[in-house]
């Protein structure tokens, strides 16, 4: 059975946490501080989602295989005033064995059509520099640009933030 992208739903969202906690533990394990990665839990990243989800103009899409969730993209009114566009990707995960088979474009198309309409054009996401995954934003048309860094883990990491400031075209 093929992957499938849809809307999620506030069921989906501990599906959502889990993937949020798997990806980031796999993508920056040689990165990020082990202490940091294995201070994750599915419980703080799912009370962090239901905030997010159930806030005004935030959409999310979860990419599912038969009845698993195995990726998800979420977005919505950009967060960050130093950024000149209306809308923002707040994250996209897909677990390490769905990457690379263009899963992450398909996450991004239907978000990013969600949030573009005439009047909010325009949209930036927020990658840490070491993520070995950011060309990814780039190869969608992102404008990279240097951002203010983040702390994570007690310590300061450098930030990119790839902006797109007209209609998306992916």
């Amino acid at each position: 059975m093929p992957l499938r992208i849809e809307r999620a739903t506030l069921e989906d969202l501990q599906a959502i946490a889990s993937v949020t906690v798997k990806s980031w533990q796999t993508t920056f394990q040689d990165i990020l501080p082990i202490s940091f990665l294995s201070s994750l839990t599915v419980e703080s990243q799912l009370q962090r989602h239901q905030k997010i989800f159930t806030s005004s103009g935030v959409f999310y899409y979860v990419a599912k295989h038969v009845d698993e969730i195995v990726g998800f993209s979420s977005g919505g009114p950009n967060r960050n005033c130093s950024f000149d566009v209306p809308s923002e990707l707040y994250g996209l995960y897909l677990l390490e064995d769905w990457q690379g088979k263009g899963w992450g474009r398909s996450l991004f198309t239907m978000l990013a059509a969600q949030l573009q309409v005439p009047s909010r054009l325009g949209l930036t996401a927020l990658v840490l520099s070491n993520n070995p995954h950011r060309d990814f934003y780039e190869r969608l048309g992102g404008l990279r640009q240097v951002a203010q860094p983040i702390e994570l883990g007690g310590r300061l990491w450098k930030v990119e933030s790839f902006t797109w400031h007209e209609s998306l075209r992916c």
